[in-house]
Formats: C-alpha cells, structure tokens, sequence
C-alpha cells in the first residue's frame, strides 16, 4: 500500500494541474467576469499581493516569536523588572508587602 501513495499523489497532481476548474464557473466567460479578471490581474498586482499579505507575515511573524520564546521585555529593551519596582517604591502600600519576598 506503501508503493501506491507516491503515484497516487503524483496522479492527484496531475489532476490539478490538468483540471480546469474554472470552466464550471458561468461567470468566468462573461463580459463582467472579464471586467473582474482585468481589475485584478493588472499592472497594480504586485504591489495589492504584497498589500495584502503583509498583515499575514506580521501575524506569522508574532506567532513565530511566540513560539520560539523570545526574550523577555526587561532583557530587549532593559525595563526595570516589577520586584525590583515594588521594593524601590515609597508609597507605604506596596513598600514592604509581603508578596515582594
């Protein structure tokens, strides 16, 4: 079965490479259709993919930091840490709280 799943998706590929799916679309062959076609694969096409999928790599781009762990603020961008805030503080409320140990 192993043998069979390299051609079976050399087979699907080929398929949808082959397969016209546009041809069951009636608005495709119209004059709007055209019209729509025209708007959209012009000279501007470049530069709206690249407007477009901006945003996207951004996201990836956030999702990829999160997931490699990236450095903390404090060590990015050297903000003083909350403890250390809290036991320089002067206000009596949080100066010498037990929570700071």
């Amino acid at each position: 079965m192993m043998k069979r799943a390299p051609s079976r998706l050399l087979l699907a590929a080929a398929f949808a490479i082959v397969a016209k799916a546009a041809d069951a679309c009636p608005y495709c062959d119209s004059e709007v259709g055209k019209a729509v076609s025209a708007g959209i694969f012009n000279g501007d096409f470049a530069t709206n993919a690249v407007a477009t999928l901006f945003p996207l790599a951004i996201l990836l781009t956030i999702v990829w930091l999160i997931h490699s762990g990236f450095p903390p603020l404090d060590e990015v961008f050297g903000i003083v840490g909350r403890n250390t805030m809290r036991s320089n503080s002067k206000h009596p409320s949080i100066r010498g709280t037990d929570h700071d140990k």
